[in-house]
């Protein structure tokens, strides 16, 4: 199974986030799952890369080739655009984990939602992983839509 996975990569992000960030993925990274990312190598994006090396998962890197050049992984996907690096991950993923992130994460969420809802995907899964509450909002919102 391939997993995908979003977060933030903004080095200014709070440690306590990317420790949650951290922590939720250690729990799954012995599962025996590829794994598919963008290519940056900051923020959560590296501290999680760093575990999946280190657990030598299987990692399957999407990014242009500036980003690709700077990170290592198993397979490395070349696109041009975030637009089309956030279509190769939901290509490539049969679920999709959302951790803790920044406004692009939540774009792309609202993206894959929207796209699953038009599509009418009922393979693909969408995970917010809702740790202290950053998603309750959100979570709130699609509640109220929904009704």
């Amino acid at each position: 199974m391939n997993v995908g996975i979003m977060c933030g990569s903004y080095e200014t992000a709070s440690m306590e986030s990317r420790l949650n960030n951290s922590r939720a993925v250690s729990e799954i990274a012995d599962m025996g799952y590829t794994f598919v990312m963008g290519a940056g190598e900051t923020g959560s994006m590296r501290d999680v890369k760093e575990i999946l090396r280190e657990n030598g998962n299987m990692l399957i890197t999407v990014g242009n080739s500036l980003e690709l050049d700077r990170t290592t992984a198993d397979v490395k996907v070349e696109v041009s655009s975030t637009f089309k690096r956030a279509e190769k991950i939901y290509e490539n993923s049969d679920v999709i984990i959302f951790l803790d992130g920044g406004t692009g994460t939540l774009s792309e969420f609202c993206s894959f939602l929207n796209n699953k809802i038009e599509t009418d995907d009922k393979k693909k899964e969408l995970v917010l992983v809702n740790i202290d509450g950053v998603y309750d909002k959100i979570i709130d919102d699609l509640r109220r839509r929904y009704k």
